[in-house]
This record gives C-alpha cells, sequence and structure tokens, in this order.
C-alpha cells in the first residue's frame, strides 16, 4: 500500500470516530488539525462510498465504529492546556489589544492572517518562561502578528528588530516605538534577499511564522540561523493544515543538518483567524462533494509552535539571494483565488524546490 494511501485512509477512520454525535466540517477542522488536502479527500471520499450522511450540514458516520466510545474530549475553556497568562500578562494583552486597533489588515498577495491576540501573548509569555526574553537581543522575521508590540511592552528584551516585506507593517510597528518598554526597530525585507550583515550573528533569539512552500521553509530558517549567535534559540511556528507530513518532516530534517535540537514541540499552540475584510482563506468550499454550511466563527486554523536550541555549528550557509514561491498549489488550497480544486487524490506534493542549502 503506498503511503498517499495509507494516510487517506487514516484520516478517513480519524473523521469517521469524531464524528458519531454529528459535526460541521469546521468543528472536525478545530479537533483533528488536519492537512486541509488529505481532508478534502478523505471527506470526499467516505461521502461518494457512502460512508458518511450529511444532515443539517453535519457530518454523521453511516456505520458507528468501536473506536469512538472511547472518547476524549478537548477542552473548550483551557486553550493552550497547561498554561494560564498570570495578571502582569493579562495586562499586556490589554495594552496590546489597545495598540492594534488600526493594524493594517491581511493582504493576500503576502499570504498574510494573524494570530488571535491572546496567542501572541501567550507566545511572548512561553518564549520568557524558558527564558529567552530577559537582557535578550530578539529578532522578528515576519511580524503581522505584531507580536514585537507584546514583547516590546514587558521591557524584558534588550533589543528587539523586526523584518517584513510588507511596508505598511514596518511603518506601523515603527509608529508605535513610544508606547513600548523596549527598543524595537523595524525594517523592510524580503526573505530571498540576503539578510543584511549587520543582522549576521547578532541575535541570541529569533521567532519566526514561515511561508509552507518548501522553498519558503528553507529559505526562513536559513535566514534565522544565519542571524543567531553560535548558542542561539528559534521559535518557528508550522501548521498541519497547509505543511503536509511530507514538509514537517523536511523541517525536521533541515533544522538537525543546521544543528539544532528540538527542545519542545506544542500543536496547536497558535490560532487564526482565516475570514477578514481583506481576504478570505475559506474560499475552498466548492472542493467538497457535497454541500458545505459557510463557517459560523470557528476558529479552526492553528499551527504548531517549534523551540529549537542551537548545539551545534551548523553546516557552511550561504546568504545568496534565494528564490522563493509563496504558493503551493497543491497544499495552499486555501489561498484566494487558487483554482486547484479537485486536484488529483494522493498526487504527491511537489518535491522540485527547496534542495539544499547553497
Amino acid at each position: 500500500m503506498s503511503s498517499p494511501d495509507q494516510y487517506l485512509q487514516r484520516m478517513e477512520a480519524l473523521i469517521e470516530q469524531h464524528s458519531v454525535s454529528g459535526k460541521s466540517v469546521w468543528k472536525l477542522l478545530k479537533e483533528l488539525d488536519p492537512n486541509l488536502h488529505l481532508f478534502i479527500d478523505a471527506l470526499n471520499d467516505l461521502y461518494k462510498k457512502g460512508r458518511i450522511k450529511v444532515v443539517d450540514g453535519k457530518i454523521y458516520p453511516v456505520n458507528t465504529l468501536r473506536s469512538s466510545e472511547f472518547e476524549l474530549a478537548e477542552c473548550e475553556d483551557c486553550h493552550y492546556p497547561g498554561l494560564k497568562l498570570s495578571d502582569s500578562w493579562l495586562e499586556v494583552l490589554k495594552k496590546y489589544n489597545e495598540i492594534v486597533k488600526e493594524r493594517p489588515q491581511p493582504d493576500a498577495r503576502f499570504f498574510q492572517g494573524y494570530m488571535l491576540p491572546e496567542d501572541v501573548v501567550k507566545r511572548a509569555a512561553y518564549m520568557n518562561w524558558w527564558g529567552d526574553l530577559y537582557n535578550k537581543d530578539v529578532l522578528i522575521i515576519g511580524d503581522d502578528d505584531l507580536l514585537s508590540i507584546a514583547v516590546g511592552l514587558t521591557g524584558l528584551p534588550r533589543s528587539v528588530v523586526v523584518l517584513d516585506v510588507d511596508k505598511r507593517i514596518i511603518e506601523f510597528i515603527n509608529s508605535k516605538k513610544g508606547e513600548l518598554k523596549t527598543k524595537v526597530d523595524a525594517l523592510v525585507y524580503n526573505v530571498k534577499d540576503p539578510l543584511p550583515e549587520e543582522l549576521i550573528d547578532g541575535f541570541d533569539v529569533v521567532s519566526s511564522e514561515p511561508l509552507e512552500t518548501l522553498s519558503g521553509l528553507r529559505a526562513f530558517v536559513i535566514r534565522a540561523t544565519l542571524s543567531l549567535k553560535s548558542d542561539g534559540v528559534a521559535y518557528i511556528g508550522l501548521s498541519r493544515s497547509e505543511a503536509n507530513i511530507r514538509k514537517w518532516r523536511y523541517f525536521q530534517g533541515l533544522v538537525h543538518r543546521l544543528g539544532y535540537v528540538i527542545s519542545d514541540m506544542r500543536l496547536k499552540f497558535s490560532r487564526y483567524k482565516v475570514d477578514y475584510p481583506t481576504a478570505n482563506y475559506e474560499e475552498f468550499l466548492d472542493s467538497f462533494s457535497f454541500k458545505v454550511p459557510r463557517n459560523e466563527g470557528i476558529v479552526w486554523y492553528t499551527s504548531a509552535l517549534y523551540r529549537l536550541e542551537r548545539i551545534k555549528p551548523a553546516v557552511k550557509l550561504s546568504n545568496r539571494p534565494m528564490k522563493v514561491r509563496l504558493v503551493d498549489p497543491y497544499d495552499d488550497i486555501s489561498y484566494p483565488g487558487l483554482k486547484a480544486r479537485n486536484p488529483q487524490k494522493n498526487r504527491p506534493p511537489p518535491r522540485t524546490e527547496g534542495r539544499g542549502f547553497h
């Protein structure tokens, strides 16, 4: 049996097991955190085979799996399990919400979408829990989440530098400097370009939510590595919705070759809205073989958070320009206007980009 077939069967079994009580597509997406392409393929296959039925917009299995009797329910009121913001962080959240009211709205050209505010602050709190903020020089590569503002409100880091391709975000962050307790500098930068020389080997900590094409992952991680001191730490967000299991393997192999150890990884750490006044990432509804009602507010898109520690020198890296693909037509089917709907089932994703370091 081929690996794509195995993944498809595993996803189909998960859907049948988790939909016994009747769940919408959006609720299943939230609970399972699946690769979006694989999820659509599995639901369409189950529907065509008559193994699921759709009643009032909810999915039900035709036959109940015994495994569904042993349910493990998620706590709806305790995201993220085991982590609770202190009063000091709640004050940061309050100030953060006030500052970002007039933030730039996502631009689909850059595939932008930002974390829920409480998850931005939770990210900062988690970094501090690991001792990665106090008296540290922090670099953020791509900051439509405005993590720099949450971090800057604490006064903990020695300095924060933000790099982003979107001039609007850079201008917004720089306009808020006077309201922050930490020195924050924001610069326009495209990750395909060489990292400015003055930023190489200059930071204790780097944080990024990279593009999830192979070339995007490679470029963001290599630029992050070039920026770090020899014992630096990286925080990288990676989704399961649009980064398939091969990309996770590629990413983990890449960071291993670059001298990192994965010191922690938290699934569903960061939650994102996907429908904005300026960009809607739920246009894939016509990919299903049955009618799916529009989402009524379920926040289903999440990313995992990796913490990486450098424990040995990386392979020799070049700081030359890189080719970076913004969208992967196979996986990024939430990208607005992308018409790669109903793709060939189980067709493996492209493997022609993102190889090597030079």
